[in-house]
């Protein structure tokens, strides 16, 4: 019997221990506060789809949370309140876009974001010379070969290096049927193919007359002839 009652003390005991711990380590339910109901990632990402960048736990979600601030208020001091600095630079960055700020690209120090700007920013405002300010070689490229499509202008092209700047005259050339513009294609078997589709798409037989190749030549002309 006395073992029994000894038994019954100490599980009454334990149990009143055990609520107690559910007690001190149950959530604080803020009614004001959708939020603070959830746990670890889920209350962060509740924080930052708020914008309550200063309730938000993990350092690199607030500085994410921080840069959308920064978007909605166009402000790049914002921007400075972020601890990780390749954020902040993405944030200086974005400011630069949405305000179609130039001089915002030559302060940054991050070299992917100072090309990336430059780069938006040209396109943005068809300013070639911006991209000139683009280090990496194939952002360069793609820089003047989107500028000179989007334009239409050969000019353009020269400022592309490799396979890339006849690509883009070839482009240019067929899609407005400048046909003088073919005779800058130095493989001449391009040349030839540049000729062929302006005269296919134009119904121009005499520009057939123009192509080398004897062979192209002939195809030239029989596809002229069936389009009529």
């Amino acid at each position: 019997m006395k073992t029994t009652t000894i038994l019954t003390a100490i599980l009454i005991v334990f149990l009143l221990i055990l609520t107690a711990c559910n007690l001190t380590t149950k959530a604080v339910v803020d009614p004001n506060d959708k939020c603070s109901s959830l746990t670890d990632r889920a209350k962060d990402n509740c924080y930052v789809e708020d914008l309550k960048c200063s309730k938000v736990k993990d350092a690199q979600m607030r500085d994410s949370c921080v840069v959308g601030i920064a978007k909605i208020k166009k402000d790049i001091q914002i921007c400075e309140l972020i601890q990780i600095e390749k954020t902040k630079e993405f944030c200086k960055e974005q400011i630069a876009e949405i305000t179609n700020d130039h001089t915002i690209c030559g302060t940054l120090r991050d070299q992917y974001w100072s090309d990336n700007c430059n780069f938006q920013l040209a396109l943005m405002n068809k300013q070639d010379s911006f991209c000139s300010l683009v280090s990496d070689v194939d952002q360069k490229n793609e820089c003047f070969k989107t500028l000179a499509l989007n334009t239409s202008n050969l000019d353009l092209c020269e400022f592309i290096s490799g396979t890339g700047r006849e690509a883009c005259i070839y482009k240019i050339a067929t899609t407005t049927h400048n046909v003088e513009a073919c005779q800058f294609i130095s493989d001449s078997f391009n040349m030839n193919g540049c000729r062929a589709k302006i005269a296919r798409e134009t119904g121009n037989s005499a520009i057939c007359e123009l192509i080398g190749n004897s062979n192209i030549k002939t195809i030239c002309l029989e596809d002229v002839k069936a389009k009529k």
